[in-house]
């Protein structure tokens, strides 16, 4: 932000003040640099968006509603940061909680902080975490699911719908494009980055102070096949054997020339690939485009 300060001074008392200005720098536009295509991924589904003007760069079947899995977990952790869950308050897993699919896997009635909640919902998609977390509100399951639709309407996700906290369940829908939108609203979150954009994270067990390594499901953090992408957000889901994997991120180039894209991809049909995926098109768009 360019900051112009004018200032006048009369021999006059009484002239009036001319106070300071504040000019906004002109948003960059991406701009192809040759007719090539973006290249075949295996999704079923993608987006690429330019973060800042908002201009897709490449995008398939991106109006198709798909299955969601573990990127619900964004909605979920997004609503529990805005109600600013005291990080302290000690949370108990419940038999409800235990939902199967990814897990902790500890014995109903283990308490955690929110705080470690949060890591283990993020970090390896555990659903009972994310149930516990959703329960840490001290809303219904109800109204909590309410409350997830009517933030999703907010922000004009016509096709997305949530119907339980984690993922688990086939009624939780959205399209490429769509949830590019909601994972831009969540990523762009400093709290929210805190316990997504690590690689591994030890949380602890209540009573018994035991401990649990969490370790981030995106690769794309950890590989060092990545390390010329910088990752400012991201949240994998796993669809089972038949519907492969979902990824949602956030890119910039590690030389930090390029600007930042928003990358969703759905129907991937193994984690490997959506990964490999998201980083060639990430590649191909700051070799295709220009920002002028």
């Amino acid at each position: 932000m360019t900051i112009i300060a004018i200032c006048c001074l009369t021999a006059a008392a009484s002239a009036p003040a001319v106070w300071a200005k504040t000019v906004k720098p002109a948003v960059k536009t991406p701009v192809p640099v040759n007719n090539e295509t973006a290249p075949t991924v295996s999704a079923v589904s993608y987006i690429v968006i330019d973060k800042v003007s908002g201009k897709v760069l490449a995008e398939s079947n991106a109006d198709t509603v798909l299955r969601l899995a573990s990127l619900t977990k964004l909605m979920t952790v997004n609503l529990v940061l805005s109600r600013k869950v005291p990080l302290t308050r000690l949370q108990p897993i419940t038999v409800a909680d235990q939902v199967g699919g990814s897990r902790l896997g500890v014995k109903a009635g283990t308490k955690f902080t929110v705080n470690d909640l949060f890591y283990a919902t993020l970090l390896p998609s555990a659903n009972d975490a994310a149930n516990a977390l959703a329960d840490s509100t001290k809303l219904s399951r109800q109204k909590f699911v309410a409350d997830m639709n009517a933030t999703a309407k907010a922000l004009g996700l016509k096709h997305t719908v949530f119907t339980e906290p984690t993922g688990i369940d086939d009624g939780n829908v959205s399209t490429a494009r769509e949830f590019a939108r909601l994972a831009q609203s969540v990523f762009g979150q400093a709290a929210f980055r805190r316990y997504d954009c690590v690689a591994k994270r030890t949380i602890y067990e209540r009573p018994s102070w035991k401990k649990i390594v969490l370790k981030n499901s995106d690769h794309l953090l950890t590989k060092p096949q990545y390390d010329d992408v910088l990752v400012s957000g991201g949240k994998t889901g796993y669809l089972g054997p038949d519907g492969g994997w979902n990824l949602a991120v956030e890119l910039k180039s590690a030389n930090g020339a390029s600007r930042e894209l928003t990358v969703v991809l759905m129907g991937e049909p193994m984690l490997a690939t959506s990964e490999a995926d998201a980083h060639t098109l990430a590649q191909w768009a700051w070799k295709h485009y220009n920002w002028k």
